[in-house]
């Protein structure tokens, strides 16, 4: 159905006003993978704003949702068009914060597997650090720990032992 409505001319990304309810975002809500997939194999324009504000608001959508077969398919078509841009180290910098917030250790080691140097890269680093002691989340901790953060104190200063 999907292909049909492509092959027929529909938009890969709606008017602004309809963008929340646009195809991509449908089939991430509802963890559709091979929709999903089928989508973001028509989208080859990276200079589409729309489309880019679109695929980043679908990569935060399946990180709190915790769907880490659908991040991955955004995650790497975002490299594939992306990379090296401003736009794709904002949108992977925005996608660790959300699975740190929403303690999605998977999720976050999709990220952290496809730019590994995210959190040195990272002005506020530390702040995810703070969320994720803050939070009591010893697994997202020990992952930061891992991937750079460089001081185990600040989790037991910042649960107060």
């Amino acid at each position: 159905m999907v292909v049909l409505l492509l092959n027929l001319g529909a938009q890969f990304c709606p008017p602004k006003k309809l963008v929340r309810e646009s195809p991509l975002r449908l089939a991430v809500s509802f963890n559709k993978k091979d929709i999903v997939s089928l989508l973001l194999g028509a989208w080859e324009d990276s200079s589409d704003n729309m489309a880019r504000i679109d695929h980043a608001a679908a990569i935060v959508m399946a990180v709190c949702l915790g769907y880490e077969e659908v991040t991955q398919l955004l995650v790497d078509k975002l490299a594939d068009l992306y990379k090296g841009e401003k736009h794709y180290h904002e949108t992977i910098a925005e996608g660790i914060n959300y699975a740190i917030q929403e303690g999605q250790v998977g999720v976050a080691k999709i990220f952290l597997a496809k730019d590994p140097s995210v959190l040195a890269k990272l002005a506020n680093w530390m702040s995810f650090v703070q969320v994720a002691a803050q939070n009591g989340d010893e697994a997202i901790f020990r992952l930061l720990l891992d991937h750079g953060a460089s001081d185990e104190a600040i989790f037991l200063r910042c649960i107060g032992t």
